[in-house]
């Protein structure tokens, strides 16, 4: 997935004042994100990407404080959560760890979300890699083959024969008959899934449905996350 393709240093794109809103605004000489203003940002060179990335003639900033080491003539934005110059890929917590920065790809747009977070799934040319920008750094994704996986959607992904959510594996799912229910449930041939959790008591394939975010139901019982009310 290539890379989103923005004119370099174009000034005020996207910049709105709004002291309140979460996103990036300049006032006279000053520029902040949110209500935080972000020391030393070039007013007149400042550009924004989204609302989380940006730059100006010197510097990469994400949210209120500035990427040090950061290329600014080769950085680009990948997706929500991963950006690179030719030095790094980035990630929301700095540098992404063991990343190579010459042959990284997102493998989808980073928008996907887990406890309010926005996550998502790439690679390198050696290893498979996920990201929640709640947590932390970029996670290796240990026995994953980087060949064949995909992302199937939202937060879950396969590499044809393991099946991921969030980064973790689900463990006894089966990943010809996988299928996402919503954000939380899914299935396969033979069982039902919270997460990477099996549900606890014997689901009703046939009827089983979700009620919400985190309840379900079938034939016989209620359920709230992968256990029977």
């Amino acid at each position: 997935m290539a890379g989103i393709s923005l004119e370099r240093f174009a000034k005020g794109i996207n910049v709105k004042p709004g002291k309140y809103a979460r996103k990036f605004w300049t006032w006279g000489d000053a520029v902040y994100w949110h209500k935080y203003e972000i020391p030393y940002a070039d007013a007149n060179t400042f550009e924004c990407f989204n609302d989380e990335w940006a730059c100006d003639s010197k510097h990469v900033y994400h949210l209120a404080s500035r990427l040090r080491g950061a290329d600014v003539k080769t950085f680009e934005i990948l997706n929500r959560i991963f950006c690179k110059d030719k030095h790094h890929v980035y990630c929301s917590d700095g540098i992404a760890k063991r990343c190579d920065p010459k042959s990284f790809e997102v493998l989808d747009q980073g928008t996907a979300r887990f406890c309010g977070a926005s996550c998502g799934y790439a690679k390198d040319k050696q290893n498979v890699y996920f990201h929640d920008s709640g947590e932390g750094n970029a996670k290796l994704i240990r026995g994953a083959n980087r060949d064949s996986f995909r992302v199937i959607r939202g937060g879950y992904a396969t590499d044809g024969k393991r099946v991921y959510v969030f980064g973790r594996r689900i463990p006894k799912a089966n990943a010809e008959t996988f299928q996402p229910i919503n954000a939380l449930y899914s299935k396969d041939a033979n069982r039902v899934y919270y997460l990477n959790f099996e549900m606890m008591d014997k689901v009703d394939m046939a009827t089983f449905k979700t009620t919400g975010r985190e309840t379900a139901k079938d034939k016989d019982r209620t359920y709230k996350r992968y256990y029977a009310d």
